[in-house]
């Protein structure tokens, strides 16, 4: 039973969420709207979106010494696309198995490399989410702490990560920890090998990495998120009457990636149109409720159809290249 229930959970959060939009807010007319959306900016919108598989794809190559950096972009994106269309982070683990087979790497660095990059992603997240809370002057309502209060939960959990990071890179800490693991789970093996290995290789990488790959993994980490508030605003520009400054879009951007880090269908859908909506209508002008609904719409098909594009051309490139070879 609770298995049935773990699985129908991200179903139902956007399933709610879809009927929260269609009862406040006139869906089908926000539907309907798509058609008068200018196409070359949507168009320009998604290529500017397409823009960050490259620049994740140079992040990645900081932390991972094994393979080109456009092959380590084409894992990136199959991993995006397949997050995309499948429940339970598939695409996380699919990166893992692509990437470990690299030369010079393994299934511990292949993890640690990407849980570096979440962590990044985790930094500048909070820090857009407490600056659209300054932006958007509502801390004082009860939705505004209600979210500060999930902020300040993944403020502690970075402090957390950064403790966990800053333990394993101590050689001796290391040690004694893969001795502890290896004595729990003395009488599962596999297990005890598998979590040695990887505390091993996640003190390795934290040792090689630099002050300065460090510095500009969260440098690039902003740039991701620069571009997708500049491709939302773009939308904007497409979406006839809608006004929305970037500093809008980077509110609107932050606020609804926190919200599909929810439990919810792939793709995030309901959710992120109900939190983008939710944000939009306070940081945005606006003519009427349908146009604020088309513009979210658009803002997530030009987040997600790059991803399925992106995917499906890398898998394919992929499938013709030896992995021992760059692409």
């Amino acid at each position: 039973m609770l298995k049935i229930f773990i699985k129908l959970l991200p179903w139902c959060v956007s399933f709610g969420s879809l009927i929260y939009i269609i009862n406040y807010f006139p869906f089908s007319e926000s539907i309907l709207g798509l058609s008068s959306v200018s196409l070359p900016f949507f168009i320009l919108a998604m290529l500017i979106t397409s823009i960050n598989f490259f620049i994740r794809g140079v992040r990645w190559r900081l932390f991972l010494n094994g393979g080109s950096t456009m092959q380590l972009t084409a894992y990136g994106a199959i991993g995006l696309a397949l997050n995309a269309v499948l429940p339970g982070k598939i695409g996380e683990i699919t990166r893992v198995i692509l990437a470990s087979k690299l030369p010079g790497s393994s299934t511990g660095r292949a993890t640690m490399s990407i849980l570096i990059e979440r962590f990044l992603d985790l930094i500048v997240l909070v820090t857009l989410v407490w600056l659209a809370f300054w932006y958007i002057g509502f801390s004082d309502s009860q939705l505004g702490q209600e979210l500060i209060k999930t902020a300040d939960f993944l403020l502690v959990l970075c402090v957390v990560l950064f403790g966990g990071i800053a333990l394993v890179s101590n050689k001796k800490m290391n040690q004694y920890i893969s001795t502890l693991v290896d004595r729990v789970f003395v009488k599962m093996r596999k297990i005890a090998i598998f979590l040695t290995r990887l505390i091993k290789d996640a003190g390795e990488i934290s040792e090689n990495i630099s002050y300065r790959n460090s510095i500009y993994g969260l440098v690039i980490t902003f740039v991701v998120w620069l571009i997708v508030a500049f491709s939302i605003q773009l939308v904007a520009i497409a979406t006839p009457g809608i006004n929305c400054s970037f500093s809008a879009a980077l509110a609107i951007a932050s606020i609804t990636t926190l919200a599909s880090a929810l439990p919810s269908a792939p793709g995030a859908w309901g959710v992120y149109e109900a939190a983008g909506v939710l944000i939009a209508t306070k940081v945005t002008e606006y003519n009427n409720l349908s146009a604020v609904g088309t513009f979210i719409l658009c803002s997530h098909l030009v987040q997600y159809l790059p991803v399925l594009i992106a995917g499906v051309i890398s898998w394919l490139m992929t499938k013709k290249t030896p992995s021992h070879t760059g692409l």
